[in-house]
């Protein structure tokens, strides 16, 4: 099976601190995998150096691959150009360059709308609210439709309502079997809605362990309109993370 991200024997430090030792990940190609586990363990980090195909000095993988059909990051802050307006970022952040042609300012509307920031297109970043700017962020993740997305700590700031709409957005635009989705969260219920699998990573050289969230009985929006067996088995899962995580 191709796969997006392989990692085996991962040896991963930062600032002459050890997080992570023998670690392995592979993502198979239009895969969905969250990451999770308690603070500091290293899940940022990992993404990061995914992100870069580099890893940090003093740092060692057996196998650190991925595909090569290209990779958008879309960070947990400071993913704008405060310079630029919301619209001109996701030309800058994606081209290169600050504007485009008709059909491409179409799509940005369509996506921005779809994200509840069309309002603030020709807003500058440093005015957005915390919620507005994770969600556009996100927005200019979707347009650049790159085949691996590595999507870090998403909807942090964010009231439920717009948490909930948000989630369908992104089940929708990130769409299934076309590009490859790496999702780093706390927050199980992001994780149990966008994901077919949960890593929950382990500090040092303990094994990380799998959630397989691949078995669900029926097919389900991300969030709205949830059946009562799909909640029962979202329950059931996060009671089996949760489980993970605290032993």
């Amino acid at each position: 099976m191709t796969h997006a991200v392989s990692i085996c024997g991962l040896r991963l430090s930062i600032g002459g601190s050890r997080l992570l030792h023998g670690f392995g990940l592979h993502v198979s190609n239009g895969e969905r995998v969250g990451l999770t586990g308690v603070s500091g363990v290293g899940k940022t980090t990992l993404l990061r150096s995914i992100a870069m195909n580099s890893l940090p000095e003093g740092s060692y993988a057996q196998e650190f691959s991925l595909s090569d059909k290209g990779t958008t990051y879309v960070p947990q802050s400071n993913g704008l150009l405060d310079w630029y307006t919301v619209r001109s970022n996701f030309f800058a952040l994606t081209h290169g360059r600050v504007s485009g042609d008709s059909t491409e300012m179409r799509k940005i509307e369509e996506i921005a709308g779809d994200f509840r920031i069309a309002a603030q297109l020709d807003d500058h970043p440093t005015t957005l609210s915390g919620g507005q700017y994770q969600r556009a962020v996100l927005a200019i993740g979707a347009f650049a439709r790159r085949r691996l997305v590595l999507i870090d700590e998403p909807l942090t700031a964010v009231d439920i309502p717009t948490k909930l709409a948000s989630l369908d957005t992104m089940d929708r635009r990130f769409s299934r079997g076309t590009s490859s989705m790496l999702i780093v969260s706390h927050d199980l219920d992001i994780l149990l809605a966008l994901t077919d699998r949960v890593v929950v990573i382990k500090p040092g050289s303990t094994p990380s362990q799998e959630v397989d969230l691949s078995d669900r009985a029926t097919t389900q929006q991300a969030s709205t309109f949830l059946t009562t067996s799909e909640n029962a088995f979202r329950e059931r899962k996060r009671l089996k993370i949760f489980n993970i995580l605290t032993t």
